[in-house]
């Protein structure tokens, strides 16, 4: 009876942890309500440590809210999705701050990255934004916090 009992606990367990949403090592993170740090523009990598104290990331909203950081400014937009993993970015409101010539144009890049955006993929938890004939523009990482 110790066992059933041991058993049938251990099951529930289980099965309220997954019922919360831990998700399998291998299922791709979801495009949307996922913090995605910008990893690479333009095929060369971008440091993830800031030099003014914040990482350049994207984060898309299920109400088709955009919002994020170059770097050095945060941005705030819309974005719309297609049946076809089409992505495109509405012209956003950003602040106006200056700082380094690296971080000022790792982020006039990234903001045309995303002014240029047409497709998406998502492969082994990057986000790959794409121009209308598939060149990766940008490639950002899913952060799980």
């Amino acid at each position: 009876m110790k066992i059933i009992k041991c058993l049938l606990s251990a099951a529930l367990l289980i099965s309220l942890t997954l019922a919360l949403g831990s998700k399998p090592a291998d299922a791709e993170p979801a495009l949307l309500e996922t913090y995605w740090r910008l990893t690479e523009l333009s095929g060369q990598k971008v440091s993830s440590s800031a030099p003014q104290g914040r990482e350049a990331h994207l984060i898309l909203k299920k109400d088709g809210a955009a919002s994020g950081s170059g770097g050095l400014n945060r941005f705030t937009g819309q974005y719309t999705l297609d049946k076809n993993d089409g992505l495109a970015f509405l012209p956003a409101a950003a602040t106006l701050m200056a700082g380094v010539p690296a971080a000022m144009e790792t982020e006039r890049k990234f903001f045309q990255s995303m002014a240029q955006t047409k497709k998406y993929k998502i492969r082994q938890n990057k986000l790959y934004l794409m121009n209308a004939s598939g060149s990766v523009l940008a490639i950002l990482e899913a952060v799980y916090l």
